[in-house]
């Protein structure tokens, strides 16, 4: 009878569920973007990403001048992350845009260069840090996001609601 000696080695490897490779820390440098002009659009054969139409709403946001409203909604919240809550919060106005509902659908689009642009970022946000900003906001940021919501409403439909009534007396 043979017996056969078989040598197996064993290493331990850190698997990253989150696609994502593991960084310890992260400037605002590799966060942010300064790229704010608006691509042109042109009808023409060209390799656009599955939201190439996002472009319309960046359009739209600096027309009313989204981003420093939200701002001004987000004043008194602590800015002690590397994201802004106000990014947060039109991180997550695209996110509805594109038509998801979860926080975990953010994996669709964390790598599409538009919503990036877009939003002004090189890099999306985890999930796990878009849950721990929200946890943030207090009663006063919502009221103010709400009153932000009416005014755009108002600005968006010429003061009337769809059924012909004034929105300023809600």
């Amino acid at each position: 009878m043979a017996f056969c000696l078989v040598r197996i080695d064993l290493a331990i490897v850190d698997v990253n569920q989150n696609k994502r490779p593991l960084k310890m820390r992260v400037s605002k440098d590799q966060i942010y973007s300064r790229a704010c002009s608006i691509p042109r659009v042109r009808f023409e054969d060209q390799e656009l990403t599955s939201f190439g139409g996002i472009v319309v709403f960046q359009k739209l946001f600096a027309q009313l001048n989204l981003k420093e409203r939200l701002r001004r909604c987000c004043a008194h919240i602590a800015d002690k992350n590397l994201y802004h809550p106000a990014v947060i919060v039109q991180l997550l106005i695209v996110h509805l845009l594109l038509g998801f509902r979860k926080l975990r659908d953010l994996e669709f689009y964390e790598d599409d260069p538009l919503i990036k642009r877009v939003l002004g970022l090189k890099m999306l946000p985890d999930v796990s840090t878009i849950s721990r900003m929200l946890v943030e906001f207090d009663d006063r940021a919502i009221e103010a996001h709400q009153d932000l919501n009416r005014e755009v409403r108002v600005t968006m439909s010429g003061g009337l609601d769809s059924d012909g009534q004034r929105l300023l007396q809600r």
